[in-house]
């Protein structure tokens, strides 16, 4: 049976598309954003997340680990990662959470009564199921699957990609996709392969195959300090609004990446993101660039 890999599924999210929705992040990404705030979704497989402040020291885990990967110090556990074969036994006994396996192997038919536990929140708010990752697409055969499995259901249906996957991917998807939220993160192709680590055209190609189709879609790019809150890429990004009549989401940059790294055992990125970005400056300069701007909610001075 066809199966693919989740992180995470947030119920009552409301910045994922219309109304109340049911975010599902699929694991496995093929880019390498320097401010990404959820690097545990971006390896193929699953992480162990450790945090040793949750600790009782039991030792039970340390007990069950065949690779003597874990080791209490002053009743706190911590993980060696090279050592770490990725079992997930450890976390599956845990009291406390301490340890906590990302990445859990589900299937269609065994995730869909899940979603559907909230029908009745989507119905009042015309919300839906949002799938977002990671990247949807590196798992495109489930991830078109599962969004089939929510039409047949009754579902909205909604996909976060970065467009950055095979052309025909993407018409697969469109018959059981209701909105596209596609990310440009960067409007500057060197700029991009420094910033996300990929090129820059493939996902402006795919850009234009979504709006040939007539789509409903949604630009999204995340503004990060000291990097593209340039003038040139509002402007850049308020092109493509304008010249497709697609309208755009400026988001706040959000630090959740840095303490992620520490807690799954994960480098530092080469580019180190610091400062704060006036997001409302962004969005004037959008707006007066010609670009279609649809305003989210953002704190006082995000």
């Amino acid at each position: 049976m066809l199966s693919g890999v989740v992180f995470d599924v947030q119920h009552f999210t409301l910045h994922d598309g219309p109304g109340i929705r049911t975010s599902v992040f699929l694991q496995g990404c093929p880019l390498r954003c320097v401010w990404c705030h959820n690097p545990e979704g971006c390896s193929r497989d699953g992480l162990l997340s450790c945090l040793p402040e949750r600790c009782i020291g039991c030792g039970a885990c340390a007990a069950v680990c065949e690779k003597n990967a874990l080791a209490l110090r002053a009743t706190r556990i911590y993980a060696d990662r090279e050592k770490c074969i990725r079992c997930g036994v450890c976390a599956c006994i845990c009291p406390t959470r301490a340890l906590e396996w990302s990445g859990r192997q589900v299937t269609v038919s065994s995730l869909l009564p899940e979603l559907l536990q909230d029908r009745l929140f989507f119905m009042r708010s015309s919300g839906g199921v949002t799938l977002t990752g990671g990247e949807p697409f590196y798992q495109a055969a489930f991830t078109i699957a599962l969004l089939h499995a929510c039409k047949e259901a009754g579902l909205h249906t909604a996909v976060e990609t970065s467009g950055y996957c095979e052309k025909g991917i993407l018409v697969d998807a469109l018959p059981f996709t209701d909105l596209f939220l596609y990310d440009i993160k960067e409007t500057n192709p060197l700029l991009h392969q420094k910033y996300v680590g990929a090129p820059l055209q493939p996902i402006l190609d795919n850009l234009e195959t979504l709006v040939t189709h007539h789509v409903r879609m949604i630009l999204r790019c995340p503004i990060i300090p000291g990097m593209n809150e340039r003038e040139s890429h509002l402007k850049a990004l308020a092109a493509l609004s304008s010249r497709y009549a697609v309208p755009c989401q400026l988001l706040p940059y959000h630090a959740l990446g840095e303490s992620k790294r520490r807690r799954f055992g994960l480098p530092e990125p080469a580019l180190i993101v610091s400062g704060k970005t006036d997001l409302a400056a962004c969005e004037i300069s959008f707006r007066r660039a010609g670009g279609i701007l649809l305003p989210i909610h953002h704190p006082q001075g995000e």
